[in-house]
């Protein structure tokens, strides 16, 4: 049992997987550690069972807001949620009991939450235990942290291991699956899921071919988790050119084609794992006037775990509340730059080949969009639908 939780991964996901024939077969890898080795449940179903204490109003309300997260904020390229999450009256045939520790059973005895995900396969996926000393009445941090930790040893339910200190969002706030962090820990006030987190749902429940390495691909949460360099990013509604759900992102580069795109990032912990990634997307331009160049490319920092702190990780995972990132960003796969685009409201696979880094703790990875479009010399929008970088 750690601080906060039960088991432990990163983050990451599955993957867009539209004419994924398209793409060359990678070379066997091993399985990433992190992959689940028990639970895997994308239906959770809850209710409250009170074991040596009852829930308050408080607690009951302030964990069913933390885990409908896990459906609300995570969404595939279709803008369909994931996993879902609900609570069900007694009697039912139960999927998951929610169980509150013993009052007089201390943070430090217990920590802070469990799940029996940790059991030998088959045995456990039931039972979430989180401890009443949290407290979520008394102050807004206490809230924070019961947000966190039901969150927390929920998603352990539906199949995540571990995480490091900080989120690929800028490294804002700690991911759900954050660990080795003491009751009054700080947690963000906003009760939402980070980019990790949407990601590896993804990582772990779509069921499209190959594995998708960020989030909201299909831009179906509007701009969230994408940035613009050079140029102007807004998504729009149009299912007659999304290439699936009903919106796709419109760039309108100010740059030049090789200069110009949009980009995400996520943070993946291999776990010193052997792994092979590649750019993915669709591009269209808009009419049969238009002219148009786009590209993608993945690019690749290494992280690497820091000095011991006293907190013990699984799967060759040790300390990376201790991150330190190694060199510059290397491009990982290219697409090369297409200028020979369909006109109207086809959209093209652009994809680079299979790369295999180099084995390290970790990566982070960024998938960027580049091009320009133009009709009669004025620059217009370049469309783009299913954007990601994926891998084995």
């Amino acid at each position: 049992m750690l601080t906060i939780s039960a088991r432990l991964a990163s983050c990451v996901v599955l993957v867009t997987g539209i004419i994924l024939s398209q793409l060359a077969s990678p070379q066997s890898a091993e399985a990433y550690p992190q992959d689940p080795r028990d639970c895997t449940r994308s239906a959770i179903e809850f209710q409250f069972k009170d074991d040596w204490g009852d829930w308050t109003a408080t607690e009951k309300s302030l964990y069913t807001e933390a885990v409908e997260r896990l459906e609300v904020d995570a969404k595939n390229h279709k803008g369909n949620s994931y996993i879902q999450v609900a609570e069900k009256p007694a009697p039912f045939n139960e999927d998951v009991t929610l169980t509150l520790k013993l009052n007089e059973d201390s943070i430090a005895n217990v920590g802070l939450g469990h799940s029996d995900s940790a059991l030998p396969f088959g045995q456990g996926c039931n039972d979430v235990w989180i401890n009443k000393n949290i407290n979520p009445s008394l102050n807004a941090i206490r809230r924070n942290t019961w947000w966190k930790v039901s969150r927390h040893e929920t998603f352990h339910i539906a199949g995540a291991h571990h995480s490091g200190k900080s989120d690929s969002r800028d490294g804002d706030g700690p991911p759900t699956m954050v660990t080795c962090y003491g009751v009054d820990y700080p947690f963000s006030g906003v009760n939402t899921l980070s980019s990790d987190d949407e990601a590896y749902i993804g990582w772990l429940h779509n069921g499209l071919a190959h594995r998708q390495i960020h989030p909201n691909l299909g831009f179906e949460q509007g701009r969230r988790d994408w940035k613009a360099k050079r140029g102007n990013l807004i998504v729009v509604t149009g299912s007659a050119v999304a290439q699936n759900g009903s919106k796709y992102a419109s760039f309108l580069a100010t740059g030049t084609r090789w200069n110009s795109y949009i980009y995400k990032r996520i943070r993946l912990w291999t776990g010193d794992d052997d792994e092979m990634y590649q750019s993915y997307g669709y591009v269209s331009r808009a009419n049969i006037a238009t002219t148009a160049s786009a590209m993608t490319r993945l690019y690749r920092r290494t992280m690497i775990e820091g000095p011991a702190n006293g907190c013990s990780y699984e799967d060759g995972i040790v300390n990376p509340n201790r991150l330190f990132f190694g060199g510059n960003w290397v491009k990982a796969s290219d697409s090369g730059m297409d200028t020979s685009i369909a006109a109207g409201n086809t959209m093209q696979l652009q994809a680079g080949g299979w790369q295999n880094p180099p084995e390290a703790d970790g990566y982070v990875l960024e998938i960027r969009a580049y091009g320009k479009a133009h009709i009669n010399g004025n620059t217009t929008g370049l469309r783009w639908d299913n954007v990601t970088g994926v891998g084995t």
